[in-house]
């Protein structure tokens, strides 16, 4: 989940939306700091562990330690990140910029061009991240139309998403 929202009310979005659950062990990344500790070589042999354990995870990380990632040039840091956060539950960025959302959507499609991405945006500040997305869904909303306007599909509410993509039982993506 890319959002705008601030780190607890993500967090209570995760919560009440079932993406987040208390048996989960969940990983905050909230400054640069935190980020240098929660993407190295040992919390991936870590998550290793937990993966064998059947121990499921979340990470919330937030705008600023995201940008920490997303501008390694080394492909370090990003290396770690996707090997890590490809193994949890859920990975909610929270406090991120049109711009950032994008740019998350374009590092998980190139770390595997097998994924198919989807985003999901009811507002112009969705744009970029749903034009960067294999598929992308603009929610019709009070936000105006920009969303629905830049997307491969629209729908007039989140319940009808799963109608879309899913029909008898299977993917039904037909771009």
């Amino acid at each position: 989940m890319l959002t705008g929202d601030k780190l607890e009310t993500a967090e209570s979005i995760g919560y009440s939306t079932r993406l987040l659950t208390p048996a989960m062990s969940l990983i905050r990344v909230a400054t640069p700091e935190d980020v240098y500790l929660e993407f190295n070589e040992a919390k991936a042999a870590l998550n290793d562990n937990l993966i064998m354990q059947g121990q499921k995870r979340s990470i919330i990380i937030e705008a600023k330690a995201l940008q920490i990632i997303l501008s390694d040039e080394t492909f370090i840091l990003k290396r770690w990140f996707l090997k890590i956060q490809k193994t949890a539950e859920t990975v909610i960025c929270c406090r991120v910029s049109p711009s950032q959302k994008a740019e998350v959507v374009r590092l998980v499609r190139l770390d595997d061009p097998s994924v198919v991405t989807l985003a999901i945006g009811d507002g112009a500040n969705d744009v970029p991240m749903i034009l960067e997305a294999d598929i992308g869904i603009g929610l019709y909303g009070n936000e105006g139309m920009r969303a629905v306007d830049s997307s491969d599909f629209a729908i007039g509410e989140f319940k009808f998403l799963w109608h879309l993509l899913f029909k008898h039982g299977r993917w039904n993506y037909i771009r």
